[in-house]
């Protein structure tokens, strides 16, 4: 077991920059699960278009913006933070987010998720390549552990307090809070250095490493379409039996408790144990909590099976990234993260088309559950694990 204090102690050896990458991207969830993680909802309840089918499809289109703007800025992106260093993207990440913040709060829409894709790109594209360079592959588990832990901790009581904001105040104080909080972000991500210069990617480069990494891309195609579908479709779902933002807030927060302790167990463990076991349990979870959500349709149901999307979500993500970042030292780095982001994109484009196309022809949103069950199920496609697994 690990004491809080443990793990409040940050790294302080010759890799001691990994102290303020902990600190920036505790502090960017803070700000994703206030301004975000009801987002989705925010946006059905204040974009009403004239039939509950055509708000879904608005909803769903502004994210596939985001998503499309995404997947075509990747060799760009790349190539800035290969140039500039990892440090720039993390810090033009934020001022991205910052201006979405600014953006939603004008009702500016468009821009808006537009600019999204370029937060989220900088942002993630950069901290991958940092685990993909800098990290030994001995630690990896550890430090995606501890980080995703801190994380959960700090974000865990967000959509409670975004959920009880939107109810007692305005949008526009919530969104001038988002605004402050976004700012603050930036900060700690001045104090880290740079990297040396880093290949620089292009749409046939990717193209060439998806050709030798099949299993791969259908391992980040499952991961990614399953998570589009927990973080945007779910929650609009959630929407119809959960009517009110407090209620939602309270939900989400209860059920990150869980997913807290398995971080804290899974990143050391993961260093030294079979991966694909870990794996296989967390997939089982996973599908079955999405099947659940199928069949059982109530509020007590819905979070009895949340509760075991959450548990179960490390055990299914942490392997799989782990596996990536190994392959990432053996490979071109800044390569390899391309075409796992160009793979994570394709997989959340499809999922969203496939969303739009179940609304459009009346469809229940379960559907879009019964195929999160079998998309998680993809990351098993692969066949031979690399160190430790």
């Amino acid at each position: 077991m690990y004491s809080l204090t443990s793990l409040l102690q940050l790294p302080h050896h010759k890799q001691s920059e990994l102290t303020w990458l902990y600190i920036s991207s505790v502090l960017r969830t803070f700000v994703a699960g206030f301004a975000f993680s009801l987002l989705p909802i925010v946006l059905y309840e204040t974009n009403s278009q004239d039939t509950i089918k055509d708000t879904l499809i608005f909803v769903a289109s502004l994210y596939l913006i985001t998503h499309t703007v995404r997947l075509f800025v990747n060799p760009l992106i790349f190539n800035i933070c290969s140039t500039f260093g990892l440090k720039w993207g993390l810090t033009l990440g934020q001022v991205s987010l910052t201006i979405v913040c600014i953006l939603l709060k004008n009702n500016a829409l468009i821009p808006a998720f537009i600019t999204l894709g370029f937060a989220i790109g900088f942002w993630w594209d950069a901290y991958h390549l940092y685990f993909g360079t800098k990290v030994k592959d001995s630690s990896i588990g550890k430090n995606l552990g501890t980080l995703g832990a801190l994380s959960l901790m700090t974000g865990m009581l967000t959509p409670l307090i975004s959920g009880l904001v939107l109810t007692i105040e305005s949008y526009d104080t919530y969104w001038n809070i988002s605004i402050l909080l976004s700012l603050v972000s930036i900060v700690p991500t001045f104090f880290l250095t740079g990297n040396k210069p880093l290949s620089h990617v292009s749409f046939t480069d990717i193209y060439r490493e998806s050709k030798n990494h099949t299993r791969d891309f259908f391992m980040f195609f499952g991961l990614s379409a399953e998570s589009v579908t927990s973080r945007i479709i779910w929650p609009l779902a959630l929407a119809f039996i959960l009517d009110d933002y407090l209620s939602l807030g309270i939900f989400f927060t209860l059920v990150s408790l869980g997913a807290i302790i398995i971080y804290l167990l899974l990143g050391r463990y993961i260093d030294s144990h079979p991966k694909k076991t870990m794996e296989r349990i967390g997939v089982g979870a996973v599908t079955t909590s999405w099947f659940g959500k199928v069949f059982v349709q109530n509020p007590i149901g819905f979070y009895i099976f949340e509760m075991i999307h959450s548990l179960g979500h490390p055990l299914f993500d942490m392997p799989a990234n782990a596996i990536g970042y190994e392959h990432a030292h053996r490979e071109t780095a800044s390569i390899y993260i391309a075409f796992r982001q160009t793979a994570i994109q394709i997989a959340e484009i499809a999922t969203l088309l496939i969303f739009i196309l179940v609304i459009s022809i009346d469809a229940p949103i379960s559907v879009m559950f019964i195929l999160a069950a079998f998309v998680a199920t993809l990351p098993l496609i692969h066949s031979k694990y690399p160190v430790h697994s």
